[in-house]
């Protein structure tokens, strides 16, 4: 409706009853309709009236999505006109990553809508430092978590860019203070001994992020991977057919590719997208102990399958377990949910943890890679087996990611319930005579069989990358026997 600015998704079973559903785009909206002195309307206000009251169940939700006009990069949020009190409410929402919209759910019959954004945020001010995680990152009682920002020294013009990771300093106790800087940070743009210096604090989009350092890898290791990775395949020619869509069969060492095919071809990727989810969360330094409630939101997964249709950690709203439980659940067994809590556990809102696994990839490199949400239900994640090897040589660094995708079995309880879970890798691989390192499984009806995997030469210690994608065999396992063969074939060019 209205060329695509407000859409209500309606999903099976949510109607019990054929009815008319009434839109409409409200014009007379500031005298009737009051925005709040400290918001700034970056939407028109919507309404939608689902007629026969009969007709709608409201404890089934609707998915709306509304567009929005603004490049400010924080503080937006959907507001319903809540007609007892006659006032704008906040309600839950996320961003959707790169579209300018904000999606959310809600339960009434009929309601009006409007996208506000904070306008109050100071530009200039005190910024002051603290010791804590040792990163360029910062405190703002302005931006959300993962909003990234351009910090200027005013007096000598030194700047530095952070990513905010807490909030504060409070702007009661401190009215002049616009930012805390961590001390790595702060030492950048002044002497930590002033202990507080004038700046100037701007937002930056992602493409002026693709001209700044890297937070997470050094810049010399970012040149070295794109230097590595863009070198030419030697060998074009393979010894048996192969169903997958696109591949790469690469030296995990040297990043020299030995073989591909349409390794810049855009696909889904499915659970794949798990080992970004993983990036992104070990970037962060997660305390592996810290105790995870589940919540209601992280069965959000199921609005794009039913739980018996996929990968799913059974547990229920208020059970509690580790970062490192959730970890685990992700990548060995693939729960998509487990993916929604881990990224929540982080302390970021969904579509700020989204957004980072854009500019993470961006920054690795992958230039033909998008993600929409954490998990890989969605089918517009995508990818190419090129990007996907980029985000390896970054990724299988790390004795974790190890652990978690060639363990066969990881068992753990929840702390609170005491219930007991097995999770089994969905890697048929970590069965074989393979000596794997790494590897991640991923399926979907759109993306077909996925796979990245990892091996090592017992003998001379060379190392093979295999990531096969779009594989639509007929048969179940012919993704793992492919991929092995792929692996065997590379390990026996290095030798």
């Amino acid at each position: 409706k209205f060329n695509k600015e407000f859409i209500i998704g309606i999903f099976p079973n949510v109607l019990q009853a054929e009815t008319p559903i009434v839109f409409k785009e409200i014009i007379d909206n500031e005298k009737n309709f009051p925005i709040p002195a400290d918001k700034k309307k970056i939407s028109s206000i919507f309404e939608y009236n689902i007629i026969k009251r009969n007709a709608y169940d409201e404890k089934k939700p609707l998915t709306i999505e509304i567009k929005y006009q603004s490049d400010y990069t924080g503080f937006k949020s959907v507001y319903y006109w809540k007609i007892s009190e006659k006032k704008w409410k906040k309600i839950p929402s996320f961003n959707v990553t790169g579209a300018k919209k904000m999606r959310f759910k809600f339960y009434k019959r009929k309601a009006r809508f409007v996208v506000l954004e904070d306008k109050n945020v100071m530009t200039t001010g005190e910024a002051s430092w603290y010791k804590w995680k040792n990163c360029d990152c910062a405190a703002s009682p302005d931006y959300p978590k993962g909003t990234l920002l351009k910090v200027t020294n005013l007096q000598n013009g030194k700047n530095v860019i952070v990513t905010v990771n807490d909030y504060g300093p409070e702007r009661d106790k401190f009215p002049n203070r616009i930012i805390d800087l961590d001390k790595v940070a702060f030492q950048k743009i002044a002497n930590p001994s002033m202990g507080i210096c004038q700046v100037r604090v701007e937002p930056i989009n992602s493409k002026e992020v693709l001209k700044t350092k890297d937070n997470f890898i050094s810049k010399k290791e970012e040149k070295e991977n794109i230097k590595k990775i863009t070198q030419k395949a030697k060998y074009q020619k393979l010894p048996f057919s192969t169903n997958a869509t696109s591949i790469i069969v690469a030296n995990a060492k040297t990043g020299e590719i030995l073989y591909e095919k349409n390794k810049d071809k855009k696909l889904p990727i499915a659970s794949i997208t798990k080992l970004m989810t993983a990036k992104i969360v070990l970037d962060l330094k997660p305390d592996w102990n810290k105790v995870i409630k589940y919540s209601k939101y992280d069965d959000d997964v199921l609005d794009y399958v039913p739980k018996r249709e996929m990968a799913y950690l059974y547990v229920t709203p208020g059970e509690t377990m580790t970062t490192k439980d959730l970890f685990f659940s992700m990548l060995t067994g693939s729960a998509n949910n487990a993916a929604y809590a881990l990224a929540r556990s982080t302390g970021l809102l969904r579509r700020d943890f989204v957004e980072l696994m854009n500019r993470k990839a961006k920054l690795l490199g992958m230039n033909n890679t998008r993600f929409v949400e954490p998990s890989g239900l969605d089918p517009k994640n995508i990818s190419t087996a090129n990007d996907i090897f980029k985000l390896t040589r970054s990724l299988f660094r790390s004795f974790k990611v190890l652990e978690a995708t060639t363990i066969k079995k990881y068992h753990f309880q929840t702390i609170n319930t005491k219930q007991a879970h097995t999770i089994r890798n969905r890697n048929k691989l970590v069965f074989s005579d393979l000596y794997l390192l790494d590897g991640k499984t991923g399926y979907l009806e759109e993306a077909g069989k996925c796979l990245v995997i990892r091996v090592k030469d017992k003998n001379n210690g060379n190392e093979i990358t295999v990531v096969t994608l779009g594989n639509f065999s007929k048969n179940r396992n012919n993704y793992f026997s492919e991929t092995k063969k792929l692996a065997e074939w590379g390990l026996q060019k290095l030798k």
